[in-house]
């Protein structure tokens, strides 16, 4: 899985590598049908929250599309987590949806 990441403001290799941990912890039982997963970090002025971070994971999956998921948390590593979460069972449904499908086929 090739993980990239686009950002508005300069990450550190360190926290590149501890987001690319987390990220693999999370998705690797999905890693022989994943291509890439496109991390995009911003910061987030919000009225109520304060600055925040923005995270949107972009997965591409062989064969079934990409999945999108965004989060919103002031600590990147608790939206990273969350993210991550979030993208897992997004794409375990799509792989089982891809499953069912081509089993009735």
């Amino acid at each position: 899985m090739l993980v990239t990441f686009q950002a508005d403001t300069d990450i550190p290799n360190k926290q590149r590598h501890e987001i690319e941990r987390r990220l693999r912890f999370g998705l690797t039982r999905f890693e022989p049908r994943l291509r890439r997963v496109v991390v995009n970090l911003a910061h987030l002025a919000t009225p109520v929250h304060g600055l925040c971070w923005h995270v949107g994971l972009d997965v591409d999956l062989q064969n079934t599309g990409g999945v999108k998921v965004q989060e919103i948390d002031r600590e990147i590593s608790r939206g990273i987590d969350r993210a991550t979460a979030r993208a897992a069972r997004v794409v375990e449904r799509r792989i089982s949806s891809t499953q069912r499908m081509r089993g009735a086929g």
